[in-house]
């Protein structure tokens, strides 16, 4: 029944034919307009000094992320209305039908000149470098044992544990970058492309009950041959 709302959708509304699934979360807001490869662009929100809000960095990085898993082929598990308006858990899921590997995706939107010339700083969440196997089991850990977590969410969690058993999953950390709200580019930043052996063969139950590694960091991912340039006008 989703897929046949969101197809009339896209009949309704071509410019979105391209991305516009997180743009139906109520608490993001309206962009200016979209670009050329359907990314919103939130110039007007810009405001000095603190930058645009974070609603609108989000969907930017959300959109950039689905157009670049859109255009690897990958077929869609989860994204960000199946989490409910509470987010919990992962930002996209995808799946690679010619390989059978599960792709977890952190999205983020990031302004443009934020990381120039600067070290890549790995940022952490739940305590573990975002992007890294232990990362996903924490999140998944997470999803599980929540009250708050929609079912969609807890079948995808257990999805990607057993695909972490089978060593059949990656893990990218996928960033759009922006100028004052208008889209730049996106790229894998880091990546996990193959779950350490040692995961191997252990239940759902095992994997979340481990005494997980927090020091552990996913690889840089560079150059990516994959990266999405966009032009500034549309």
């Amino acid at each position: 029944m989703h897929r046949i709302l969101f197809a009339a959708l896209l009949l309704l509304l071509p410019a979105l034919s391209s991305a516009g699934d997180f743009l139906t979360i109520e608490r993001c807001p309206e962009p200016d307009e979209l670009n050329a490869d359907g990314i919103p662009i939130y110039s007007s929100y810009w405001q000095e000094p603190k930058g645009l809000p974070n609603t609108c960095t989000e969907a930017i990085g959300e959109e950039g992320a689905q157009l670049y898993a859109e255009r690897k082929g990958w077929t869609k598990i989860l994204t960000a209305p199946d989490n409910g308006k509470s987010r919990q858990g992962f930002d996209q899921v995808w799946e690679d039908e010619k390989t059978g590997k599960l792709i977890v995706i952190e999205a983020e939107g990031r302004l443009s000149h934020s990381t120039v010339g600067k070290t890549l700083e790995f940022k952490r969440s739940h305590g573990f470098y975002k992007a890294s196997t232990e990362w996903c089991i924490e999140i998944c850990r997470s999803v599980l044992h929540s009250q708050k977590a929609t079912e969609k969410s807890k079948e995808t969690a257990a999805l990607i544990l057993q695909k972490i058993s089978e060593r059949k999953l990656e893990i990218r950390l996928i960033v759009t970058t922006h100028f004052r709200g208008v889209p730049i580019q996106t790229r894998t930043e880091s990546a996990v492309l193959d779950v350490s052996e040692e995961y191997r063969g252990k239940t759902p139950d095992e994997l979340i009950s481990l005494d997980l590694d927090k020091s552990v960091k996913p690889e840089i991912y560079e150059p990516d041959p994959d990266l999405i340039q966009y032009s500034t006008a549309n």
